[in-house]
């Protein structure tokens, strides 16, 4: 099951949010502020994070850009949810990394689907990456085999030589 996190500190929008993704079957963790949200992230690896931009004591942007900076969080795909609706501010959101930018009031069909569409990436991605790393372990154990035949090889010239000296 697929784990989202919502960080917003208006707990009506909160549970909002939660009830129709968790209606969706989705597995959901709640944050009230993005101090609260970075670390529940780094705890329960999300495979999305849905954030509102202007909490205190750390804001979504701030947030967000402690997760790219973090080695286990940076991968997390994140949709900001927010009042501030203006090109600019979208533009910057964008432009920080985020996946989408949803606007207040919710729309619930565009939050549903924003969220299906980014599940779906991140499972390609993720299966795209499990796929090469098995790839690459082949790979590894084939030169491993290939290794171990030229070394018995190179043992038995050496056992060779030792017998005609």
């Amino acid at each position: 099951m697929n784990k989202i996190l919502i960080v917003e500190d208006t707990l009506a929008i909160r549970e909002e949010v939660c009830d129709i993704l968790e209606m969706e079957g989705y597995t959901v963790f709640q944050a009230g502020n993005g101090e609260i949200g970075f670390e529940i992230a780094v705890k329960e690896n999300p495979d999305l994070i849905i954030s509102d931009i202007l909490m205190p004591p750390l804001d979504g942007y701030e947030m967000f850009q402690k997760l790219l900076s973090n080695d286990e969080t940076r991968a997390i795909p994140l949709i900001f949810l927010s009042a501030k609706g203006e090109k600019e501010d979208i533009r910057f959101g964008m432009n920080l990394g985020a996946e989408d930018y949803l606007s207040k009031p919710i729309n619930i069909n565009d939050l549903v689907n924003a969220v299906e569409n980014k599940i779906k990436k991140k499972m390609i991605l993720d299966q795209k990456y499990i796929n090469k790393t098995a790839a690459l372990s082949n790979l590894v154990e084939n030169q491993k085999s290939q290794i171990e035949k030229l070394e018995n090889q190179v043992l038995e010239i050496t056992q060779l030589l030792n017998k005609k000296i």
